[in-house]
């Protein structure tokens, strides 16, 4: 399906039991060369894989093998050397399976590789994009090749004014080393709109505009940029989506070397538990909103366990930063 892309404005691995694959994809057993024969989006070539590009060739995407990691074949994108081309690949059926999904699983879990690239000065931007039926974003991420930085995506009402927005994932802008591949995700709340994003370093999300809205499909994407004049390849491999009850994205956490604190239960509604093992002297916590504010700390003073009142907490999801000898650990709850 063609797209028109909106403006994007700059502001700043477990899954539970009941989650749904929706769609996977590791090219492995795709066959080295050109995607299919059509790119014009409507005739799907291996792997049912649709390729869409106004100005551009079919060689423009393959399946090359890649030699770095634990990587077999990948999916490769070459972009346009012009300012206005944009080059999508996506798989239709994702709207069939999200609309056959359990009930109750309302949210989207979307997570992919992609590698960096060497240096350059090519204005163009990637990432992957989840659009509704209408063509808008909903949600995803975005990466400029020149300056390597990651920024999130989301549909967004901005003092009045909604479009697709595009937001720093850490103070000062993410930027990501280059010539590396990276696991990153994230996630679209059908009933509350929220969108989530994931990786290793940041975690963070908005509530968006997109609230009762199904999505369509999720495609990877290449943006020309303005005033660029360079081409750039991107390489993507690992893509899930998967519906779940709970967001469960599987890329890493922040984590101590031992897994040494437990909090329960988890969903909470007034007491949480927390239980610290191994001799750990753990000062204090720190409970933080999705947006990074901190909402509430607790002395502990080397208490082993300890019960904490989040009664007074609004319901949604909420981040415990736990301070120890060791170090911190980061602990995700849901506040019911």
């Amino acid at each position: 399906m063609k797209k028109t892309l909106l403006l994007v404005t700059f502001i700043s691995g477990c899954f539970f039991a009941n989650a749904q694959s929706l769609q996977s994809e590791n090219f492995n057993a795709l066959t080295i060369g050109n995607v299919g024969t059509d790119i014009t989006g409507v005739t799907a070539g291996q792997g049912g894989w649709l390729t869409y590009t106004a100005v551009g060739a079919n060689s423009n995407f393959q399946i090359v093998n890649e030699v770095s990691g634990p990587y077999v074949k990948v999916l490769q994108i070459t972009g346009p050397a012009n300012a206005t081309d944009t080059r999508y690949v996506w798989k239709d059926g994702l709207n069939t399976a999200w609309a056959a999904r359990t009930s109750g699983n309302n949210i989207l879990d979307i997570e992919y590789d992609f590698f960096t690239g060497p240096a350059t000065t090519s204005k163009s931007s990637t990432g992957m994009r989840l659009f509704n039926a209408a063509g808008q974003t909903m949600a995803g991420f975005q990466f400029i090749h020149e300056t390597k930085i990651l920024t999130g995506l989301a549909r967004y009402n901005n003092n009045g004014t909604i479009n697709t927005y595009s937001f720093n994932l850490v103070t000062g802008g993410l930027v990501l080393t280059a010539n590396t591949w990276y696991r990153i995700g994230f996630s679209f709340n059908k009933t509350t709109g929220q969108v989530i994003w994931k990786g290793t370093g940041f975690y963070g999300g908005v509530i968006g505009t997109e609230i009762g809205v199904d999505p369509l499909e999720a495609d990877f994407i290449l943006v020309g940029g303005t005033n660029n004049t360079v081409a750039t390849v991107v390489k993507f491999d690992g893509y899930t989506a998967t519906a779940t009850a709970v967001e469960a994205l599987g890329v890493p956490e922040v984590s101590l070397a031992s897994p040494t604190v437990t909090v329960y239960p988890n969903p909470v509604k007034h007491i949480l538990n927390l239980s610290v093992s191994n001799n750990l002297d753990v000062s204090k916590v720190d409970i933080m909103d999705i947006n990074g504010r901190l909402v509430k700390t607790i002395a502990l003073n080397n208490i082993s366990n300890k019960q904490i009142d989040v009664s007074e907490l609004n319901a949604g999801m909420y981040l415990l930063n736990i301070y120890s000898n060791e170090g911190k650990i980061t602990k995700k709850i849901i506040k019911e």
